[in-house]
Formats: C-alpha cells, structure tokens, sequence
C-alpha cells in the first residue's frame, strides 16, 4: 500500500463490443481483408472486453479462412454455434422435448463446438426473448444482425417472464460448474432437463390468501373448470370417461399442442369426468393448474 500511494495507477476498463467491432473493420479494411459483419461482431463478442483477445481471434480466422472471410468460417474456427441453431434449440425447449435437446448437445459437440460458448450464447437468447417480453421497441436492445427478431417474438409468447429468468440462473450457474468440471457435457444436459421442468410461480402473497380463503369456505381442494366449446363432431357421453371419449380427448390434446405446446403438459395432469358436445369438464388436483388453465389468454385455443 505504501508504493501504491507514491504511484500513479490507471485503470483501463473494458471496450464496448461495437468499439472493438469499429477497430476490427478499421484492421480489416488497412490490411485488405473481405470479412462480413456478422463475423466481426462474433469476434467481438468473444473479446469480452478485451481488443488484444479481439485481434488475436481475428488473425486465427484470417489465417484459417486467408483474405476473404465469411461467418460461417468464423463460427467455425472459434466453435460458436450459429443464430439458426440456437433458434432451433428454443423451439425444442418450447416443446419440452429432452430427448431432442439432448440429441441435439451431442451434435454440437460432434461438430467441434464449444460448450461453455453455446451456453453464454443461449443465456443471450433467453435474456433477448424477456427484452421482447417487456420492451416496447427491442430493437434498440438486441443486435438484430445475430438473431431474428420476429423469432424471437413468436417464441417469446410461450413463456412467462419469471420462466425466463429462472432458466437463466440455471444457465448462469451451470456455465459457471461446467468451468470447474471435467464432465462439462453432463453438467450442461442437466441443466438442460432443469429447463424444461420450469414453471412459472406464483406471488406468495396470492398462495397464502387463496389457502386462507379456502379454509375460511371450508371447500375441497379439487377444482372443477368448465369449458364451453363449438365441437359438434363428438356425441354427448356420460361422466364415465370411455374409449370413445378418451380418444376424442387426445384430439383436442393434440389441437391445443399445435397451438400451444407447453400446455399440454397441464392438460396430461387433469380428469375429464364430463365429455359432450356442449361441455367438457375437467378436474385438477391442485389450485395452481387450475388458476393456469382459467386465465383468459389459455381459456381459448
């Protein structure tokens, strides 16, 4: 501390990714090197800051790729995965499907990719999907040049904003385990799992009023919600559930996982004592389903 207080300290914090890209495209256009946009702000992102990191990654490209360089060549020798892949990746998650996604890991790793760079880019992602949630002109936010911004609008309705930030703590603390670990893919795939197992919550303060509401009523936990619908292909049957019902069922099941995959998984949890044309009744066992199923944006599919 005593020489630090006789000197003179200069603290260089870190460039901005469109200041690293603006001297990159000064580089490369003082050496004659064709390279696309896209490319130079891959570059830049992985530069963290750091324009010596920035311009030693552009030269590793510049001598994989020579004189004219294009993003898919930049994707490759530094091991990003592309825009169209990470789209892709969301669209599965949306479908909760964690066989795709683990399938779909596996191939990244054929490919020579790197994980812990895949990781940050879909922490991106999910942080770009909860700007379009909440922002009224996102394009001021999100670099369009990297991801599609009508993408990402349709697939932003299919989750909540807390699902969002949940998913993205997942991610942060994995990226940060898969650093200490030697079974990086396997710390990854997990918490892939843990993605598709996420719910949106609910307000503690609603939960306590709705529990006390429920014991001052003294009424059954189980929740009855019933739907009026336009079917006319289904006859009417009894409250017994049978054959014929069950498979009309899975019809509409499937319909309303066309439109709107993540809720057929709520839809699997209930009973469906009333079947006809004219109502269908459906039974959960625990309050939050039911608060789920009877909002008025899930009510009509």
């Amino acid at each position: 501390e005593t020489i630090l207080s006789r000197c003179q300290c200069f603290e260089f914090k870190p460039l901005s990714q469109s200041q690293i890209t603006q001297q990159l495209e000064l580089i490369c256009k003082q050496e004659e090197i064709d390279i696309e946009k896209r490319g130079l702000e891959d570059i830049s992102k992985i530069g963290a800051g750091s324009m010596r990191d920035a311009q030693s990654l552009l030269d590793q490209v510049i001598a994989y790729s020579g004189r004219k360089v294009d993003a898919e060549s930049v994707e490759a020798v530094l091991g990003i995965v592309g825009g169209n892949t990470l789209e892709t990746f969301v669209d599965r998650l949306i479908d909760r499907q964690p066989a795709v996604l683990v399938t779909l890991i596996q191939e990244i790793v054929k490919q020579g990719k790197d994980l812990g760079l895949f990781c940050r880019s879909l922490m991106e992602y999910l942080r770009n999907l909860l700007i379009v949630k909440f922002s009224n002109q996102p394009e001021t936010l999100i670099n369009t040049h990297t991801c599609s911004l009508e993408i990402l609008k349709k697939q932003a309705e299919y989750f909540h904003a807390d699902e969002l930030q949940v998913m993205f703590s997942v991610l942060s603390k994995a990226e940060m385990e898969m650093k200490r670990s030697s079974l990086s893919q396997m710390v990854f795939e997990m918490a892939l799992l843990r993605l598709i197992e996420t719910r949106p919550f609910k307000k503690i303060d609603e939960l306590i009023e709705k529990i006390n509401q429920a014991e001052n009523d003294n009424i059954d936990p189980v929740q009855h919600f019933s739907e009026k619908t336009n079917s006319k292909e289904s006859p009417p049957v009894s409250t017994t559930v049978n054959q014929n019902t069950q498979v009309s069922w899975d019809q509409i099941k499937q319909q309303v996982a066309r439109t709107k995959p993540f809720f057929e998984h709520y839809l699997e949890k209930c009973q469906v004592p009333v079947f006809s044309d004219k109502e269908i009744q459906l039974v959960f066992s625990d309050n939050f389903t039911f608060d789920l199923v009877e909002a008025p944006e899930n009510i009509q599919f």
